[in-house]
């Protein structure tokens, strides 16, 4: 469920920042400005019904413009949450900008996820494989 709230963020933000390098956790070096640091902060995963999972997530995303311009960074807020609209569950957004023009950002995923594939016939370890889907919801 992570990486599939981890793609989706990063699916929407690439088109809306084409000039922006992104970078995750497991991104440690070699980025320039403009960039977006993105961090998956909390994440968990709750069985439903039948097939039906949830999942919530809480991303950090910080945001360091070319220059110290804080006037200049303060509508990449408003560009990324247009951006972010398009995720699943996409909720609790929040920023703040300080005094470097770096924008910190935090926002909220809650999406439904169902269970894809075969299930095992014996006991032993579980393998989940999750897709989102396009079904009613409850």
């Amino acid at each position: 469920m992570e990486q599939l709230l981890l793609r989706s963020v990063l699916d929407a933000l690439a088109p809306a920042f084409s000039d922006a390098i992104i970078v995750t956790e497991q991104v440690r070096q070699g980025f320039s400005a403009p960039c977006f640091c993105l961090t998956l902060e909390n994440c968990s995963l709750h069985h439903e019904l039948a097939d039906r999972y949830r999942g919530d997530a809480d991303f950090s995303l910080i945001y360091y413009s070319k220059s110290e311009d804080t006037v200049a960074s303060a509508v990449v807020p408003d560009q990324v949450q247009t951006a972010l609209s398009v995720c699943p569950g996409f909720s609790a957004f929040e920023s703040s900008i300080a005094d470097d023009s770096s924008v910190t950002m935090r926002f909220r995923l809650s999406a439904l996820a169902f269970r894809s594939g075969e299930q095992p016939v014996f006991m032993g370890k579980l393998a989940l494989s999750l897709s989102f889907e396009n079904r009613a919801s409850l």
